[in-house]
């Protein structure tokens, strides 16, 4: 669209501006202080934003056309966010939590454009407009902006709620519930964001953050109160492992206690969860690997078996031996040797 390849227009700016501070009606009484706005362009505004965001990694195709307007601002441990932007992907990444290992739920809505969010198993989710999502920074994510998009919101680290990860984890994807709660929560946010983080003098009290603390808590106590069987957990759990799995096997650190950690759960959570596969988390760790290491053993001629195992993410190729020929009743070198010669290779249950 035409927005996406240019800068935005005041008009566009002053229509921003009194849609956030949305409890002073059409009219911005105050104008924004320039000093505390950050314009974005191109590759650099990607890289920028990424560093600002501190969440997630920004991309855009072509990057070159990328523009924003970013209002950021932080009240102790909270950060408060609002965007005016065009096209752009945020992904969070396994690098990225690994570098900011503190567990924070990201509780925001959007106006204006598409967005589409994943954040563990199943299909993107549509988040319609002014609809209230939430992601947590302890698994990757991506969401995906469309068009000219408004978004704005709140990250809170998860121990000053008091809430556990594993009590949201079965409402990942979902968005909140739109409730009278949860839109004039969102109203409140937008317009607080306005007047703490863009005008200028503005005078915030020593109990805002435990006020926006309770706000936040009254909100994703929505989502913690929906009571699933414990069945419907261990789906959940349980998919949602395999997703890590199936993503990350080739990263030789892909341990037990990194999945528990990404999760948020007890290495003796996980097992329980997992008490009825054979071999456990390890063997299906393993068996990915063994998938991975066995489609390029019949297809990367050009790589030695020892090569083969360290992609695959083994770290040790005698290891790999053992788990290869357990799984398919050859050894390495002979299930390549049988590819190559056309030969097929009974592959064992």
């Amino acid at each position: 669209m035409a927005s996406s390849s240019r800068d935005f227009t005041p008009d566009e700016l002053s229509t921003w501006f009194a849609r956030l501070g949305g409890l002073r009606g059409s009219n911005v009484a105050s104008a924004p202080d320039p000093s505390r706005l950050t314009f974005l362009a191109g590759a650099d505004g990607l890289a920028k934003l990424s560093a600002i965001s501190r969440i997630a990694d920004y991309s855009a195709l072509p990057a070159g056309r990328f523009r924003a307007v970013a209002l950021d601002c932080r009240l102790g441990s909270i950060a408060l966010f609002a965007r005016l932007q065009t096209d752009v992907t945020a992904t969070r990444t396994v690098q990225n939590i690994d570098r900011d290992g503190r567990a924070s739920i990201v509780i925001g809505s959007q106006r204006r454009g598409t967005v589409q969010l994943r954040q563990g198993p199943g299909s993107r989710t549509p988040v319609g407009d002014r609809r209230v999502s939430f992601v947590l920074t302890t698994q990757p994510f991506v969401v995906d902006y469309a068009g000219v998009n408004e978004p704005s919101g709140i990250a809170v680290p998860l121990d000053l709620l008091g809430i556990a990860e594993r009590d949201l984890l079965a409402a990942i994807g979902e968005p909140l519930p739109d409730t009278a709660l949860t839109r004039a929560a969102m109203t409140y946010i937008d317009a607080f964001i306005y007047e703490a983080c863009a005008l200028s003098g503005a005078v915030v009290g020593p109990d805002a953050e435990l006020a926006l603390v309770d706000l936040v808590r009254s909100l994703v106590s929505q989502v913690s109160r929906r009571t699933r069987p414990l069945e419907d957990r261990s789906v959940v759990v349980r998919a949602a492992v395999h997703d890590l799995i199936d993503r990350h096997h080739r990263r030789p650190d892909l341990t037990i206690d990194a999945i528990a950690r990404l999760l948020n759960l007890s290495r003796r959570q996980l097992y329980r969860y997992f008490s009825d596969a054979e071999g456990g988390i390890a063997g299906l760790v393993a068996d990915r690997r063994i998938e991975t290491a066995r489609q390029l053993l019949r297809t990367r001629t050009d790589l030695s078996v020892y090569d083969i195992s360290m992609i695959a993410g083994f770290t040790n190729s005698n290891t790999f031996r053992a788990h290869f020929l357990r799984r398919h009743g050859v050894t390495p070198s002979d299930y390549r040797d049988a590819a190559i010669a056309g030969l097929t290779v009974a592959r064992s249950a």
